[in-house]
């Protein structure tokens, strides 16, 4: 029994010491994320702030965004112009359902490509994927801004 015990406090003095140690090593400082974690803008890309930052400059009342990046939604905290809030899973068959949304809605600006993987899934972009889309948004939104990988139409500057 005393041999047991013994082997308890070991155990635990081993552990207590690891976690002191760790505290003084500033291996835990992680912990203090937990109470308050980094905002949506300092866990994202440069290149979504960017373009959150445009659609709100812009004061969008909905997000159409061609990059295929919902998190740009969250940052502008507005829904998508359109039922399909990543485009890239429209079917071609829907491409007409796209264009008609955003005719409604028609927000001041969008997102209107990016750099980032899923602006190009499977090795097809979204102006391959939805030309008739592609030339709409060419046609209505004839102004581009660009930075970071991302880029920006808007209806006039």
């Amino acid at each position: 029994m005393a041999c047991f015990t013994s082997l308890i406090i070991s155990c635990y003095c081993l552990a207590a010491y690891h976690g002191v140690m760790g505290l003084a090593n500033d291996r835990y400082t992680w912990i203090k994320s937990l109470f308050s974690p980094a905002s949506n803008r300092q866990s994202v890309t440069e290149g979504i702030v960017w373009a959150s930052d445009r659609l709100q400059d812009y004061a969008v009342d909905c997000v159409f965004d061609m990059s295929n990046n919902g998190v740009i939604n969250g940052l502008v905290r507005r829904p998508s112009c359109s039922r399909f809030t990543y485009p890239v899973y429209a079917g071609s068959n829907h491409e007409s359902i796209l264009i008609s949304d955003l005719q409604k809605a028609s927000p001041p600006a969008l997102v209107y490509l990016s750099t980032y993987w899923s602006y190009s899934i499977d090795g097809k972009d979204m102006k391959k994927r939805f030309p008739n889309l592609d030339q709409f948004i060419l046609k209505n939104y004839p102004n581009e801004e660009c930075n970071s990988g991302y880029c920006v139409r808007y209806k006039g500057l």
